[in-house]
């Protein structure tokens, strides 16, 4: 008689064992439900009406705001605009961000500390107000054209690139380099510094270490802000109001203009659903390269 409860207590499963399963299940879809409702109505209904908004021209389904866009030479300078701009300022704030983590994270540099959160800092500044800035100093009446007009005697800015592409592609690079510098800070200072030291002890200088060691470790951080770089270029808007004036057009203008303008929903909807396939293919790609550099 003494044996039977050990039995039964070994032999059975703990009495709320179930229980506990339903209730973790349970608390799981309470929290995925607010999750899902709000992807619902904040992000698949509106972009599926917009979708749906691009192929209704009011009198029936219809797919020729894509093929205005696609073979209109405005939307296609659009387009190509916007490509160049985002792969300029990519390029370019991805060579710098790596440069100046490297230098934060390895060099010997006095007052690395406030270098860095004045880098830093400048995340948190509005896009515009970086242009703003820029036509203070090197606009056609900037501080800098002034002050070389008078120098030289001029009677014409020598300077007069910043209201076209070159402008536009300066800003977002000053806007968005700091957003990669913080991704590949973050990826270097989890790199053992053992890595170096054995790399530097076998005969490899600065570059070699630079080069072959730390850069491969850093693939991660260097993909994530570069495709951040280009994905936030490719959708800015503001600095292109600022600087581009009328003579630079990219996809957000056109959307912008096509609502505010010309008041069309369906060009407007179709090329915010063109922009957004972009932006969707390229993190794609992003993530495949991703990838493929950290396998």
């Amino acid at each position: 008689m003494s044996g039977e409860p050990v039995v039964a207590a070994v032999g059975a499963p703990p009495r709320d064992a179930a229980g506990s399963r339903t209730r973790w299940s349970a608390s799981r879809w309470g929290l995925a439900l607010p999750l899902v409702g709000f992807l619902a109505a904040f992000v698949v209904y509106p972009v599926g009406l917009l979708a749906a908004q691009s192929v209704n021209d009011g009198h029936g389904w219809t797919l020729s705001a894509y093929r205005t866009l696609l073979t209109t030479p405005y939307y296609q300078r659009a387009l190509w605009t916007s490509l160049g701009i985002a792969t300029a300022t990519s390029v370019v704030a991805t060579g710098l961000g790596i440069l100046f983590a490297v230098a934060l994270t390895y060099g010997r540099i006095a007052g690395r500390g406030p270098i860095e959160q004045l880098l830093t800092l400048t995340i948190v500044f509005p896009s515009f107000l970086v242009a703003f800035s820029l036509i203070f100093v090197y606009g056609t009446s900037g501080v800098l054209n002034s002050l070389l007009m008078m120098v030289f005697r001029l009677h014409d800015p020598p300077l007069d690139f910043l209201y076209s592409w070159r402008g536009v592609a300066l800003a977002d690079i000053i806007v968005f380099t700091p957003f990669v510098l913080q991704a590949v800070l973050a990826v270097l200072r989890q790199i053992d510094p053992a890595l170096l030291e054995v790399a530097q002890s076998l005969g490899a200088g600065t570059a070699a270490t630079v080069g072959r060691v730390v850069l491969p470790l850093a693939a991660a951080g260097i993909f994530a802000g570069s495709s951040l770089a280009y994905l936030l270029a490719l959708n800015e808007i503001g600095v292109v109001l600022f600087l581009g004036s009328t003579s630079v057009v990219t996809l957000p203008v056109v959307v912008y203009s096509e609502v505010f303008v010309n008041q069309s929903l369906q060009m407007s909807a179709a090329t915010a659903i063109l922009a957004s396939v972009m932006s969707l293919a390229l993190f794609a790609a992003y993530r495949s390269a991703l990838g493929r550099a950290v396998s």
